[in-house]
């Protein structure tokens, strides 16, 4: 990246983009429409996002990219570089281009790539053009309020503009999308097609300073020194080794309720309007069907006296329920329960049993058997390696699965051979290499063998290496699930859609895991748990249930399996499963 804070050239955006196809709403360096184009020069050339419109992108008429966006723009008399031009047919708005060195750039459909055109072959296709540009400079004052917008002359040396603007004594700016930094000049001379945003961001109390003496803020600005000192005629302080930047929601721009990692702790001075930063990931259940909300946030570094504490707009005591507590220096803070989700669970739908119609959902066979065996209510099966089966090798285990197998016996009628099919759960898989040339073997182990076949097969039956089949069935199943961090408890949040008298039931199984998500033998436990609608009306019930694991703290799988048939009145979903515990 330059000094001026540009990624690309745009004449290297020019020869990754030329020729290329037309595409209705691609925005790609391999197919680009009208609008698309655009975006990919402003946000690759000049480092500024111009879209800001979802409808666009949901395939909505054309002139959304042009009533959506348009509020940001400025209509100019003169064609600058870097300036859009909007083509209309009639009065409508019908398509848009940007202008380079005096040509029209642009995607057009009928030609059906990336093209340069003069601009009066645009004037003559379509009836009208405007130049519209990005406004050159804008002041953030106030967070949510409309931004101050200047369009001032080529040639304007910023540093000199500033000295004339009523700017409070700490801002952050940025030029072209990159923040100006300590090291940076500001000295500098603006051209047109140049992006400046300027957040004014009161600190340090001088906000209040200047309400009280408002002959001050008459005078020149005074900006931050280690950032403007070029403007006062001093030398940046330097930063200490190992100096930690504050929390950034001590920025306008960035004020909001997130964790920040790596961060420092806010340091706020005077009366200021505090998004205090979250400590840990937000606790939450379910009682008597409300959601209970608890979050932990850190107002910064030492006392403050905490006045209209507030949700978005509203006053926190104007939601039913709510509360909060400040705990000052010194004060001794009640227990914290931490909280930490699944990622992979985010309100997946546990089918019911009568939903098992399409299964199995995964099948592989071979009629290339190694050897198996049968011993101590296990069975191992060895097949050659075989693409067919990565599918079953790379499942978390234990799943739950089918095999066919051909088995030889003896009756008392004589030898018997055939396939019985055999369900069990598949515990483990591994792979071994023998033999000159070497080859690969996939080794699978099962538990928990049943079905009505094996019931009449002796122990000392004979594994033929004619066929083997393997099939997964548990479709039914969500999960499971490893946990991110070793914990306390595990707590499974459940909401149903449910119709008069109707209800919803599912068994949680965890089992204990070691650091390789390998199941400890010994751990797996389970309960059967759901939700009731017992009203007069179709409703939405939620539920939050909490168990201790008997292996006690450490990491755990989580899987659950709807045990009642579901329909259309009776919807079970997974809202989130997480680890629980006292920090």
């Amino acid at each position: 990246m330059n000094s001026r804070g540009w990624s690309m050239r745009s004449e290297e955006f020019i020869e990754l983009t030329i020729g290329k196809p037309w595409a209705n709403r691609a925005c790609g360096f391999d197919a680009v429409d009208c609008w698309g184009l655009i975006c990919l020069y402003f946000l690759h050339v000049k480092c500024i996002n111009i879209h800001h419109s979802e409808k666009y992108d949901a395939d909505e008429d054309f002139i959304t990219c042009f009533t959506d966006e348009v509020c940001f723009w400025t209509l100019c008399d003169t064609s600058h570089s870097a300036d859009i031009f909007v083509a209309y047919v009639g009065s409508m708005p019908a398509h848009v281009g940007i202008i380079i060195n005096g040509m029209a750039y642009h995607s057009r459909s009928e030609s059906s790539h990336v093209r340069f055109d003069k601009i009066r072959t645009i004037e003559r296709l379509l009836l009208k053009w405007n130049i519209i540009i990005m406004p050159l400079i804008e002041i953030q004052r106030v967070p949510g309020m409309p931004k101050e917008r200047y369009r001032i002359g080529e040639g304007e040396n910023l540093q000199c503009w500033l000295e004339r603007q009523y700017l409070h004594s700490d801002v952050r700016i940025t030029l072209n999308g990159r923040e100006i930094g300590d090291d940076d000049e500001i000295d500098i001379i603006l051209f047109g097609d140049d992006h400046v945003v300027i957040y004014d961001q009161p600190k340090g109390g001088d906000l209040i300073k200047t309400l009280l003496n408002p002959l001050e803020y008459l005078n020149p600005i005074k900006f931050v020194q280690k950032v403007f000192s070029a403007l006062r005629g001093g030398v940046s302080s330097a930063s200490y080794p190992g100096q930690a930047k504050t929390s950034p929601n001590t920025s306008l721009k960035q004020q909001t309720n997130i964790a920040r990692n790596g961060e420092a702790r806010p340091d706020s001075y005077g009366q200021v309007r505090a998004y205090p930063d979250l400590i840990q990931e937000s606790s939450f259940e379910y009682i008597n069907n409300i959601k209970k909300v608890t979050e932990w946030m850190d107002f910064g570094i030492g006392s403050y006296e905490i006045t209209s504490v507030r949700y978005s707009e509203s006053n926190l005591g104007s939601f039913a329920g709510a509360s909060y507590a400040i705990y000052q220096p010194g004060q001794t803070i009640p227990l914290i329960t931490e909280v930490f989700s699944f990622d992979d669970i985010d309100g997946q739908e546990l089918p019911g049993p009568n939903e098992s119609g399409n299964f199995p959902i995964q099948t592989a066979t071979t009629t290339n058997v190694t050897s198996g065996e049968f011993s101590g209510g296990q069975a191992r099966v060895t097949i050659p390696k075989n693409s067919a089966f990565d599918y079953f090798y790379d499942l978390a285990k234990p799943h739950s699965v089918s095999f066919i197998i051909n088995l030889t016996y003896n009756t008392v009628s004589g030898p018997v051979t055939r396939n019985v099919t055999v369900y069990a759960d598949l515990y483990n898989a591994t792979t071994t290499t023998s033999g000159t040339p070497a080859v690969q073997y996939y080794n699978f182990f099962f538990t928990n063998l049943g079905g009505s076949d094996l019931a009449g097969v002796p122990a000392d039956a004979t594994v033929n290496t004619t066929i083997f089949t393997l099939n997964d069935n548990q479709a039914l199943t969500v999960g499971p699930s490893f946990a991110p961090v070793p914990a306390e408890q595990i707590w499974v949040h459940l909401n149903a859609q449910l119709g008069t008298g109707d209800y919803a039931r599912a068994t949680v199984i965890w089992w204990k895991i070691d650091d390789n998500n390998t199941q400890i033998p010994g751990t797996t436990e389970a309960i059967n748990v759901g939700l009731n609608n017992d009203g007069e009306n179709s409703d939405n019930k939620y539920g939050t249930f909490k168990f201790t694991p008997s292996s006690g703290y450490g990491r755990y799988a989580v899987q659950l399996v709807r045990t009642n048939n579901s329909n259309a009145t009776s919807i079970l979903n997974v809202e989130a499963i997480q680890m629980g515990g006292s920090a």
